[in-house]
């Protein structure tokens, strides 16, 4: 006989596991990025403020490996929660990091850190369309 629930909507199913997909794209960090480790008092604390380029992504983890610009050290598995964009007064490449052109790699044209926005340009696929957004939404692109 077949048993048929009537009005099971299935409240007692484990609660649904984010997919290996959803982490990859919550996980804003990527390779070639130049980010800036933010950690005040936990383990990473001596090198809070200090810039690096992502060389690896752990999705699954939230967490990236960055090497250190100042130093031949390699600090593994940083929880993206203890990373910031950056972007350097030299930067010419950025990746936009969030907003309807998150993952585009563009030319930055300028930045302006009083008013907090960037000015890219994006490449010739988005007919070389320029753009002001906000600087905390572009990080440095080796």
């Amino acid at each position: 006989a077949l048993k048929v629930a009537i009005g099971d909507d299935s409240k007692g199913a484990p609660p649904k596991r984010e997919s290996l997909e959803d982490q990859e794209q919550s996980l804003w960090p990527s390779k070639g990025m130049r980010v800036r480790v933010v950690n005040e008092t936990g383990e990473l604390k001596m090198h809070h403020l200090k810039t690096g380029v992502v060389r690896r992504r752990h999705a699954a983890r939230g967490a990236v490996d960055v090497a250190l610009d100042d130093s031949d050290r390699m600090l593994k598995m940083v929880p993206q929660s203890q990373l910031q964009t950056f972007v350097s007064e030299t930067c010419s490449r950025i990746e936009v990091v969030r907003g309807d052109h998150r993952g585009v790699i563009a030319e930055l044209v300028s930045q302006n850190t009083r008013r907090k926005l960037a000015t890219i340009r994006l490449g010739r696929g988005q007919a070389q369309k320029e753009l002001e957004i906000p600087l905390t939404d572009v990080c440095e692109f080796i």
